[in-house]
């Protein structure tokens, strides 16, 4: 059976080395075997598989009893050499890759078997200018989007949910700083809203959690010095040792004080504690600043990753006033005592009587 080339594409361009079986009502499968090219009927698009080895690509489509297809996927498979699937379009709206299906299974599927740690991915690149002549991404670019939408009954809808990955800086060889939003839309509205931002330094901000009122049942929320999110237990089951508290009266010593933040942004007209005034007094109820250690090494892919690594100095950086409560409450345990024991005191009588 001949295939005919589409009208569409460039008078030279055809299918090589192809055969075509047709089974109506069954599959329609076209083998490409060493094949450089394979052309899809659209008007700006097109398909290019490069094959090694005993790379094979190929169409399948499911065929109905009037030959419409009903489905259609294509298929690349590597041998020596992993085969290469790649999608050019120019001028196709905002979409050159479309899976669509009415089935349970309709996904996109990224597998690798190998013998190092690496994995299947999905990458997205940015850059200025053009394809043939590209030029760095700039400061705000979006690096790459993962978005999701749905039908809302009048047609399907641009993206009302999404993960973005967005430069932070100018690229060049030596700065490639990024930060990656979490984006939905609020019930009632139809504009997506940034709800969690991972900063390039790491910094995660939620801006709407500040307002969020949460339920009768909570606890503390603590951080740990390797930046583990979590609360801390106090049942007796996870105790030993327990006796009781003594140096409470190391309290008293602290100094309260009001103050303005040099980052005058921060605050102004607060009030707390210096944290090398409480270090002098009660140690236990201060943290310390961390220092970072940055190590460049491959990652399971080759690609250079960095590793960071913290040690803790001996130099005091906040106040866990969590911790200074338990003392005030044994000094206010001890004063009760006092006030009891000099209200049980007989009251004196007046002389000469």
């Amino acid at each position: 059976m001949n295939i005919t080339p589409s009208p569409f594409l460039p008078p030279s361009t055809g299918l090589k080395d192809a055969t075509l079986a047709r089974h109506l009502g069954s599959m329609t499968r076209a083998w490409l075997d060493y094949a450089r090219k394979l052309y899809v009927d659209m008007d700006y698009a097109h398909v290019h598989v490069t094959s090694t080895g005993e790379d094979h690509s190929y169409i399948d489509q499911d065929v109905t009893t009037d030959g419409t297809p009903s489905f259609e996927q294509v298929y690349v498979t590597g041998g020596d050499e992993p085969g290469h699937l790649r999608v050019t379009a120019t001028d196709v709206g905002t979409s050159a890759v479309l899976v669509r299906g009415e089935i349970a299974s309709t996904v996109v599927q990224v597998r690798r078997a190998s013998a190092n740690t690496g994995a299947g991915s999905i990458t997205g690149e940015k850059g200025r200018g053009t394809l043939v002549s590209p030029s760095a991404a700039q400061s705000a670019d979006v690096l790459f989007n993962i978005s999701a939408s749905g039908h809302d009954g009048t047609g399907w809808q641009t993206p009302r949910g999404r993960v973005r990955w967005v430069a932070t800086e100018n690229w060049d060889g030596s700065s490639h700083g990024n930060k990656i939003e979490f984006q939905n839309t609020a019930d009632g509205a139809t504009a997506v809203s940034t709800r969690i931002t991972i900063d390039q330094d790491g910094a995660v901000s939620m801006p709407a959690v500040y307002d969020d009122t949460v339920g009768a049942t909570n606890r503390d929320l603590f951080i740990d010095n390797a930046g583990k999110i979590g609360a801390e237990p106090s049942a007796a089951r996870y105790k030993t040792n327990i006796r009781e508290l003594d140096g409470s009266e190391r309290i008293f010593l602290l100094r309260p004080v009001r103050f303005d933040r040099k980052d005058e942004a921060t605050g102004k007209n607060l009030v707390g504690l210096i944290a090398e005034e409480v270090d002098a007094v009660m140690p236990d109820a201060v943290s310390y600043r961390r220092e970072s250690h940055i190590e460049i090494r491959p990652g399971p892919d080759g690609q250079p990753e960095a590793h960071v690594t913290y040690t803790t100095t001996d130099e005091p950086e906040t106040v866990n006033y969590s911790r200074l409560i338990v003392p005030m409450l044994k000094e206010i345990q001890r004063l009760r005592e006092a006030v009891e024991r000099l209200e049980a005191r007989p009251e004196p009588q007046p002389r000469g009587l």
